[in-house]
Formats: structure tokens, sequence, C-alpha cells
């Protein structure tokens, strides 16, 4: 039906449409006319033809267009030959590049499409990183592929940047299968044993956010081995440790001005990515070993935290020694705590973040019984989690939401919270907590 009326219409206005098209699904009618070379009235004469056949709606000033349908921007698109379509792209893209460099997604985008990845390189590097902070992680995915693309003639740091990047996007999409090789192609090309303790640290993420806890530690490791730290092997290494990082944790607590935020937040890449990793080995401990093999290694998360000013961090880490401490019942620091990671997160303006310290805090409630109000936290958790794009921690909140429920006596709620979660996780192929979803839905039942 679209080519149809597609080919009733005058050439002129075929043609200034099919320049639209290219612009995308709204175009100025101008930049369309300037890449057919047509003068204005010929382009008035054929946007009132496309008009009165019912092709494209116009702005109320009369020079933007918007086709009335994506079957009409389609059919346009099917007719045009590849290499007219790519001369297209790249003539937009020039005249977009002569009149502002600041339309980085309308560059990256057409430079792409014209042929010409190498030169959407820039442009498509900013736009991901532009598109994340904005947690617009669709964009940030097209993006990041775009300069993978154009980085076949870069140096390998930047390919690095690009793998690492692509593959955490798509892991925070919940994609885990495509992550997996870039991550590990980010492994590859890492120059450095810091850099590579960072990769290694993304793909142990990777595989403890598949389900596989215990699989992701010895990755979690080898980490620690990159940045020259080893982890207790045995009770009495563990045991050590626990009195090493406690008699630091107290000395902190005693004296906060003399230790705490001492260094430059510049300088601590290794200590903030060891205490990322420590921070996640707590957690596998505390899921496959037990509560106390947990404390020593949360306790060195923090103690390397807070050496920094404001970090992420040092929020994650306030945030899981919060958790801990409710577990001993020292309810009044793990209130303390929980707020100082809230107000951390709001500082850097991490909405994942404070998603993430909303969730811990309802799971603290839930340990200690208090199911309406870890109902609560976890809510809003979800909702930062959806807006952020992280859609296994949206799941994980959503389980928790599921016990909380049937431990109220809310049945109903509960199996169908528990049956939605595990069609959720089955969908992003975390087959774990697909699983664990299975409890509370058939104890509802």
């Amino acid at each position: 039906m679209s080519a149809r009326r597609i080919e009733r219409l005058p050439p002129a206005a075929q043609r200034l449409l099919t320049a639209g098209a290219v612009l995308g699904r709204s175009f100025d009618l101008h930049n369309a006319g300037a890449l057919t070379g047509q003068d204005l009235g010929s382009i008035m004469e054929a946007v009132a033809e496309a008009r009165r056949r019912h092709l494209v709606w116009a702005s109320a000033d009369g020079t933007g267009l918007t086709f009335v349908h994506d079957k009409v921007r389609d059919a346009l698109l099917s007719r045009l030959p590849s290499e007219e379509r790519e001369d297209l792209h790249l003539r937009a893209a020039t005249r977009i590049e002569a009149s502002t460099g600041d339309a980085i997604l309308d560059l990256s985008y057409h430079f792409d499409a014209a042929g010409k990845a190498e030169r959407a390189l820039p442009y498509a590097l900013r736009a991901a990183a532009q598109a994340r902070s904005q947690h617009a992680l669709q964009h940030a995915e097209l993006h990041y592929r775009i300069a993978w693309r154009g980085a076949a003639g870069a140096g390998d740091a930047t390919r690095q940047l690009i793998a690492e990047a692509l593959g955490d996007v798509l892991m925070f999409r919940g994609s885990y299968d495509e992550a997996a090789p870039h991550l590990e192609r980010a492994r590859e090309l890492a120059q450095t044993d810091l850099a590579r303790a960072q990769a290694e640290w993304r793909i142990g993420e990777l595989v403890f956010r598949r389900g596989d806890v215990m699989g992701s530690v010895p990755i979690f490791e080898r980490a620690l081995h990159l940045l020259g730290c080893r982890r207790p092997s045995n009770a009495l290494a563990f045991a050590l440790m626990t009195l090493r990082e406690l008699a630091v944790q107290v000395v902190h607590t005693l004296f906060p001005r003399r230790f705490l935020a001492r260094r430059r937040v510049e300088d601590g890449q290794r200590d903030l990515l060891e205490a990322r990793i420590y921070g996640r080995l707590g957690y596998c401990n505390y899921m496959g070993r037990g509560l106390l093999w947990t404390v020593p290694e949360q306790l060195r998360q923090l103690n390397l935290a807070e050496r920094y000013p404001v970090t992420p961090e040092l929020a994650q880490a306030c945030m899981t020694h919060a958790v801990l401490v409710q577990i001993f019942h020292l309810r009044s620091r793990f209130l303390r705590y929980a707020a100082r990671s809230l107000e951390l997160r709001k500082a850097l303006g991490d909405i994942w973040g404070e998603g993430q310290t909303l969730h811990f805090t309802g799971m603290a409630h839930y340990g200690g019984s208090s199911f309406a109000q870890a109902i609560a936290h976890c809510r809003d958790a979800i909702r930062l989690f959806n807006k952020a794009g992280d859609r296994w921690e949206e799941n994980t909140a959503r389980f928790h939401i599921a016990c909380n429920q049937y431990c109220l006596g809310e049945l109903g709620l509960a199996i169908e919270e528990a049956r939605r979660n595990h069609r959720l996780s089955l969908d992003i192929g975390d087959l774990t907590l697909a699983s664990s979803s299975l409890k509370p839905w058939s104890l509802a039942s």
C-alpha cells in the first residue's frame, strides 16, 4: 500500500521524501532539500503533495516533517539503491559536521550508514557515553557497536575501551551471551595488569549474574592476583585477616579525621578495584560458605574504600557493611551506614546505586522481619533499576518482594510476583534466580 502511494507521487516529491527518509522519521525539509539540490519552490510543492496524500505530518511552523508511519519511510528506503543511500548519508553527515559538531548522535549514525565507520568513531564514542550517562542503554549499545566497527584501525587501548564498555552495557541489559565475547576481547586487548584485573572483574561479574555464584570466585581471585593480592586460602588465614581488618576499622571509627578520605581518588584505581572485588567475594562467601566467611572481606572492602573521598565504591561498601552489621543486630550502626550510603549515591547522582542501596536496605529489613518496610524499599529499588536498565538487579529485588509477601501471608501476591520473576529471570538466562523464584512460589501455593 505504501509503495503504491509513493509511486503515484511526482518525481520531485519522491526525491524529497527519500532524502527525508535517510535523515530519519522526522526531518527538516530544508535539510532534505539541500541533499536533493531542489529549490524552495520545488520543495514546497513536494511537501504539499506529500501532505495531500497523507504521507507526512508538518510541524506548526511547516519546516519539520514526520512520516505518518514507519512503513512509509521503510518503503522509501527499500527503493533506494545502496550506493545512493550511502551517498545521501555521507552528504548528510558532512553537512551536519560543517554546520555543527555537537550533533554527535546524527554524525555517528550517518557516517556509519555511509560506510565511513572510521569517521563515525569519535562521534560514536561521545554519543555512547552520553546515552549511558542518561541510562539510555539501547542507544548506548547502538553507538558502541558503531564505534567498534570504526575502530578496526585504532590502537589496542581504544579497542579495549570499546569492547569493555559494550560488554558492560550488554551485561546490564541482560544480554549475557552477547556480552561474554566482548568482555573476553577486552581482556585480550588489555595492556597492563590493572587493565587485565578490571577485565577479569567484569567477566567474574558476568558469571555471577548468570547465577554461577561460586564459579565466579576463581575469576575474582585471578583479578586480585593481578593486583598483587592473595586471598586467604584457609581458616587460619581468614581469621588473621579478620583480626587485621577489624583493627583497621576500629581505628577508622575512632579517628575518622586522621585516617578517612586522606588519599586522592586519581591515585586509587587499584585500591578501589580491589574494594569492588572483595565486595563481590563477600557476597559469594555469604551465599556459598556462610556468614562468618563474609566478615573479613567486607571489612577489607570498607577499609579500602574509606581511604578516599566520595566514590561509588565507598557508597557500595557502606551499604554492604550496613547489611552485615544488621545481621549482628547492631541496628544503630546499620541505620547510620545505610543512610551514609544513600547520601553518597545521591551526591554522585547515581540512580542505579540509589536503587542498590534501597534494595540492600530492604534485604536487611527482611532479615529483621520488617516485611512491609522491606517491600517498600524493594519497590523503590525496582523503579530505579528499571530507569537505569539493570534487569538482573530488578529481578533480584522482585524476588525479595515475593519472599516478603509470603512472610506477610499475602500468598496470592507472592505467587504472582514469583511467577513473574521466574519468567523474567529466564528471559535473561539467569537460571539460579529463576529456580530461586520457585521457592516462594511453591511455598505460597
